[in-house]
């Protein structure tokens, strides 16, 4: 019975946890909508850690991101690019 009780203690804390970052819609609605554009992959891609081949300059930048720790909308201490390509199976970030 004790191990039940520590069980549904658990599973009541984690509940907790798993909803508060939605508990605050405030912050939510304030975010301008993100869109993003991918585009297809047209070449031989070398998954090597380095993005040194020319279809990476022609896929569009975003670097406008904000922080969310420690607070929320700040301007990032790090500089984050991300540029997405695809092909038929798979999703390139």
């Amino acid at each position: 019975m004790k191990r039940i009780a520590q069980s549904c203690v658990l599973m009541l804390l984690m509940g907790q946890l798993i909803g508060f970052p939605i508990a605050n819609p405030s912050v939510a609605q304030e975010l301008p909508e993100a869109t993003l554009q991918a585009l297809p992959l047209h070449g031989n891609l070398e998954l090597d850690g380095r993005i040194l081949e020319d279809f990476w300059s022609s896929a569009v930048s975003i670097t406008d991101f904000t922080q969310q720790e420690p607070v929320e909308g700040g301007v990032p201490s790090e500089e984050t690019e991300i540029r997405v390509l695809f092909d038929e199976d798979n999703l390139y970030i």
